[in-house]
């Protein structure tokens, strides 16, 4: 686990910021990649909260707005230094 939820994050907090150039795709893409799996049956989880049919509708759907807004955040977030340092150096060649 301290590769995935450390040293992979950082890895790709950095990554995005300083060495690619990407689009916002919006909500849609977010809502999608959550639920529809754990829906469907496809996957478990992989986290408590996303175990869709193992807690009552309103808890997922409360679940998945928090999701949404904490996702939303972070990639504001990162695309706005992305823009600082991946823009800025990309104008000067």
């Amino acid at each position: 686990m301290l590769y995935r939820h450390t040293i992979c994050p950082i890895l790709s907090i950095l990554s995005s910021i300083f060495f690619e150039e990407y689009e916002y795709k919006g909500l849609k893409d977010i809502a999608i990649a959550t639920i529809i799996l754990n829906v469907l049956r496809l996957i478990k989880g992989p986290y408590p909260f996303l175990f869709v049919y193992d807690q009552p509708i309103y808890a997922s759907i409360i679940w998945l707005i928090l999701i949404i807004i904490i996702v939303n955040t972070l990639a504001y977030v990162l695309i706005k230094l992305n823009r600082r340092f991946y823009g800025r150096s990309k104008s000067i060649n």
